[in-house]
């Protein structure tokens, strides 16, 4: 048990130190996503744009790598703690055995002690009547009855080994009853470590999963926007590629439906030429928005919504909002409807 108890430590602190590194991962990949953390670590220049992309890569690696760990640190707890209610269990089965056994000798040491005390009392008649007929007897009455008052302490004594042995039964079920509270919080604590290894596989799943529509998905969301012919739309796509493919493949489909793809929206930062003859604008982000001015909300919250559930069926997360027109960027066309590709 002791050894068990060691190793469920030892994976606990790899459990603690894996988390500082999902820490510093994230902290890594902050740089690309905060300017003024940028700013500080003097990575805000043309120069060192590439560095500054290559930490938070490095960041991301670290960042999968402390999270794929964290999984194997939960599995061999999870283990662990099996093997450690399987001991407890073992433990309480042998406990109550031998309170069991404890309490059928004290049942016969009982009966046996009834048999003794009755036999004595038999041997004192006997005595008392030998007295009376011959003073002869006496010398051998009176040896007699030292000898009952020796097995009446002897009885005494084992009386006593009876009570004490009482006792113990008692203490031991005591005991059953503590390792089975064990047994019972050990069990919540499986069931609580087994919750979070789930959570943290959805989370891996949707952080390493490509974002990619497959033909079924990309004929499937071409017929949800096919109703809404002649939208116009741009892009506003981060520096990732898995947000760039994911980026052609939706405004391949939505020119196949028909809509209208716009010239880049102006915001600080580079305009992409695509290969496919297009622009989109580079703006570091993450997850998938579709935003419109709200005075063109009639306008656009069809088309955004059909886009939205579409990327929904295929399991990538997107959200459809509309932006008040005081806090409408200058850069966007307010008559657009604007795509937002970010990271994962």
């Amino acid at each position: 048990m002791s050894s068990l108890t060691r190793a469920e430590t030892f994976w606990d602190v790899v459990s603690v130190w894996l988390s500082i590194a999902v820490a510093i991962g994230v902290a890594m990949e902050a740089v690309t996503e905060f300017d003024k953390l940028a700013s500080l670590l003097r990575l805000e220049t043309q120069a060192r744009y590439k560095l500054r992309h290559d930490i938070a890569k490095a960041g991301l690696l670290i960042l999968i790598l402390a999270l794929a760990f964290e999984v194997v640190a939960a599995i061999r707890t999870h283990a662990i703690n099996a093997q450690i209610i399987f001991d407890l269990n073992s433990q309480i089965t042998a406990t109550q055995k031998r309170e069991q056994t404890l309490i059928d000798q004290t049942t016969v040491l009982q009966a046996k002690n009834d048999e003794l005390q009755h036999a004595v009392s038999k041997q004192e008649g006997t005595l008392n009547s030998l007295a009376q007929r011959t003073d002869s007897f006496d010398k051998r009455a009176t040896a007699l009855s030292a000898r009952i008052a020796t097995t009446i302490a002897r009885l005494n004594t084992e009386e006593n080994g009876l009570e004490a042995a009482h006792q113990e039964a008692l203490a031991s079920s005591s005991k059953a009853a503590s390792a089975a509270a064990i047994a019972t919080k050990a069990a919540g604590d499986m069931n609580t470590t087994l919750t979070a290894e789930r959570a943290m596989q959805e989370s891996m799943r949707e952080l390493i999963t490509p974002r990619v529509l497959t033909p079924e998905q990309l004929a499937a969301l071409k017929e949800r926007t096919r109703a809404y012919r002649n939208t116009s739309f741009d892009f506003t796509v981060t520096d990732d590629i898995d947000a760039r493919n994911l980026m052609l493949q939706l405004g391949t489909v939505l020119l196949d439906s028909g809509w209208v793809w716009k010239p880049a929206p102006k915001l600080p930062g580079f305009t992409e030429n695509l290969s496919n003859g297009y622009t989109a604008a580079e703006y570091a982000t993450d997850g998938i928005s579709i935003e419109f001015a709200e005075s063109q909300r009639s306008q656009f919250e069809q088309p955004a919504l059909a886009i939205v559930n579409g990327l929904s069926d295929a399991r990538i997360k997107a959200a459809a909002r509309y932006q008040p027109e005081a806090t409408t960027h200058p850069g966007f066309d307010k008559q657009t409807l604007h795509l937002i590709i970010g990271k994962r």
